[in-house]
């Protein structure tokens, strides 16, 4: 078992330094750096390239694009990558490039992947985090303390059709799973990479959590893509969440066609079938808005998410098509 690192960044050398200092520092070292940068022109590559020399380390590959296609994108091209390299029972932590490890995280996720690997090839481990501002100074202990995420309440099947619970730098994956998602899904209609990866994996492998102790530190800033502190005005609001319940509408339309491609509608659980049906003829799919919109407003477990129905149903009238 090797432990390999995948790291994404775009212009990140305001923190970056932060990050993959962190990394470098734990007690339990990473085999394998794999840094896949797209398009930076703000230094990010020289700075890790100047940490990595700094710290006597031979053991990384760079990877560089000029095009900058977006943090879900970023991350489904550097899986297909990684996925020709790694062996299935590898395990492979995802960093952003704005957060820090905490002390001993490595050590905490390896323990739990080498007792849980061999029993499922295909496992994600994700932990708890402690929310930061820009300067890592303490806003909420720990991410899922309360609403609005709960674990492992936000883990069942239906839920994850709605939101996600997870943040992709928690993560690490077998290379059975990362090879799974690579090969069997078609990346362009998904919202979030590790959003798409619990939709895969809470079917077709095992999701565990650590959350015991918060295992890194989760930044807001001024330039996240998604963020739990952001302030909002109410115009915002509602066109965050309007442009929320088309891609949710679109993603669950990409899932299901990968849902048909991956196992026969027999061997489908109750959920999927419906999905599979749904979009098994063209006639059928406007039936995706109602049934999204009653799954929200019946199983979201707040009142927000609830409201989300409104929304989604309200797609018919956009996406007429």
């Amino acid at each position: 078992m090797k432990k390999h690192l995948l790291i994404c960044c775009h212009n990140g050398a305001l923190f970056i330094e932060d990050q993959v200092e962190s990394v470098i520092q734990q007690d339990s070292k990473i085999d394998y750096y794999h840094v896949f940068d797209f398009s930076s022109n703000d230094g990010t590559p020289e700075i890790i390239i100047s940490l990595f020399e700094r710290h006597g380390l031979e053991n990384f590959k760079f990877y560089r694009y000029r095009d900058a296609p977006g943090a879900s994108r970023s991350f489904f091209r550097a899986f297909s990558e990684l996925s020709k390299v790694v062996e299935d029972e590898d395990c492979i932590f995802f960093a952003d490039q704005d957060d820090v490890w905490l002390p001993g995280k490595i050590r905490a996720m390896q323990d739990i992947f080498e007792r849980k690997i061999s029993k499922n090839k295909n496992l994600a481990i994700f932990h708890g985090v402690k929310v930061v501002d820009s300067d890592l100074r303490i806003i909420k202990e720990n991410f899922y303390t309360g609403n609005p995420y709960s674990i492992p309440r936000d883990l069942s099947i239906d839920r994850l059709l709605l939101c996600n619970p997870v943040i992709g730098h928690t993560l690490l994956v077998s290379g059975a799973a990362l090879k799974m998602v690579s090969q069997e899904m078609n990346h362009a209609g998904y919202i979030m990479h590790d959003w798409a990866l619990m939709l895969w994996l809470r079917r077709f492998g095992e999701v565990d959590f650590y959350l015991e102790t918060p295992l890194s530190l989760y930044r807001q800033h001024a330039n996240n893509i998604l963020g739990t502190t952001k302030k909002r005005s109410l115009k915002e609001s509602l066109c965050r969440a309007n442009d929320l319940a088309g891609a949710i509408v679109l993603q669950t339309a990409e899932f299901s066609f990968d849902l048909r491609k991956k196992y026969d509608v027999s061997g489908a659980i109750f959920l999927d079938k419906i999905l599979i049906y749904i979009f098994e003829k063209d006639y059928r799919k406007f039936l995706i808005y109602p049934f999204l919109a009653l799954l929200a407003f019946f199983r979201g477990p707040t009142f927000e998410r609830k409201m989300l129905a409104f929304f989604i149903f309200g797609q018919i009238f956009l996406h007429k098509k």
